[in-house]
């Protein structure tokens, strides 16, 4: 089990965080016979049909719990949430637990033994039945001793831990914590974004013996819910490891030409490069310009707010760190998506999504991507070998043997025996 942190950025959510509640309020007609039990919930199943989540309000004897108008419109708002990402094929069912659950005072709010908060609420409350359960813990006035983040959640797991302040609940923004809390409670991890360098030059991406020294992964980045989005979107790939798109919506494919739609027919393409990383094409839409965005600025090394982000519709490729096949995953996988900056001469928040006519090349030499055609509702791409961009990603490293030199140019260059690398 691993823990999954949300971040807050100016008070603003950026990593969203669960919540869910207890007094029978439900979204969506569910019968009895239709409610979907989660005894186990180890690799994050299940993920569709009725989902029944279950909202606990915490207090400490030094800390009241929180008054319930604080957080119903926000559970509220992530069952709908939920119900309209996966394009209806999850219906969550919120109920509030009738009383608070006093647990004891912690040192440190945001780093509690959250197994032990587990074993006393489940000591109070049969949680078996329950997909999600998350606590909502008292908000300290001390500012210093406020969380840095908005929400915990077990990733893949049932429980999650709102922190966020009340002041998100009024914000004229759609708060999705709670949503994004169920997300990681169902395998998702934070859609992210991944920028590198070689030669001292920022470039889309490199080979991976270079990866680990010369590009710096941010943990959020933009076209999710699941990322620092203040506007609702969830990505097809998304969807796909939650076992959300329809049959025939996403494919592996090697060349050919293709036409990606944001609602299907066809919505993403898998691809794989001779070192064996996965990659996922999507086609992306605009994200609204009345929605200001918050991302990680590389340069300036702070949070930045946007207000013309993604101000057109293109093409997205998504390395897939860390993929594991299993099938006791909803979909058969796991693994962690970050969106690969095709235009690294600007801002990845401004400009990542390919336009018509622009190409992405796969530092391996393995494929190229070619934009062909981009409208209102898809994109049409080519998949095929590089087309002479290969040369560009050679590079030249020196290495030395006693005071003897050597220059080796190539796409993944190796010192020869008994040479160092300098």
């Amino acid at each position: 089990m691993r823990y999954n942190h949300c971040m807050k950025f100016d008070k603003r959510v950026a990593c969203l965080v669960a919540l869910c509640l207890f007094v029978a309020t439900s979204v969506g007609a569910a019968n009895a016979a239709q409610v979907v039990t989660a005894d186990s919930t180890d690799y994050g199943k299940p993920t569709t049909g009725v989902l029944r989540a279950l909202i606990v309000n915490i207090g400490t004897p030094s800390l009241p719990a929180r008054p319930r108008n604080e957080f119903t419109a926000s559970v509220a708002t992530a069952a709908q949430q939920i119900n309209q990402l996966s394009r209806g094929l999850t219906t969550v069912q919120t109920e509030y637990f009738g009383r608070d659950i006093l647990l004891n005072d912690v040192a440190n709010l945001c780093d509690a033994e959250f197994d032990s908060w587990q074993a006393a609420v489940s000591k109070q409350v049969d949680v078996s039945p329950y997909r999600f359960v998350t606590l909502i813990i008292p908000f300290p006035n001390d500012e210093a001793k406020q969380c840095e983040w908005d929400g915990i959640s077990d990733s893949p797991g049932k429980f999650s831990y709102d922190f966020s302040p009340p002041s998100d609940q009024d914000s004229n923004f759609p708060n999705m914590t709670v949503a994004h809390e169920w997300g990681h409670n169902m395998t998702l991890d934070h859609m992210s974004q991944i920028i590198c360098k070689k030669n001292g030059s920022t470039v889309s991406f490199v080979s991976r013996a270079e990866r680990d020294k010369s590009c710096k992964k941010i943990d959020y980045s933009t076209f999710s819910f699941m990322g620092s989005e203040s506007e609702l979107r969830i990505a097809a790939g998304e969807r796909s490891q939650l076992g959300w798109l329809r049959a025939g919506e996403e494919q592996e494919v090697t060349e050919g030409t293709f036409t990606l739609g944001a609602d299907g027919p066809l919505s993403l393409l898998w691809l794989k490069n001779s070192e064996g990383d996965r990659f996922q094409i999507e086609f992306v839409k605009a994200l609204n310009p009345n929605y200001p965005k918050e991302f990680f600025d590389i340069v300036s090394d702070d949070i930045v707010k946007v207000t013309n982000g993604w101000t057109h519709d293109g093409v997205i490729v998504k390395y897939m760190a860390d993929y594991e096949k299993d099938a006791s995953f909803p979909n058969g996988y796991i693994a962690h998506p970050y969106v690969i900056d095709t235009t690294p001469v600007t801002e990845i928040v401004t400009d990542s999504a390919l336009k018509a006519g622009k190409s992405f090349v796969d530092p391996t030499g393995t494929f190229q991507i070619d934009v062909l055609e981009v409208t209102g509702a898809s994109a049409t791409v080519r998949i095929g070998k590089p087309t002479g961009a290969v040369a560009a990603t050679k590079i030249t490293i020196t290495c030395v043997k006693g005071k003897k030199t050597r220059n080796v140019t190539g796409l993944n260059p190796q010192c020869p025996k008994g040479f160092a690398k300098i």
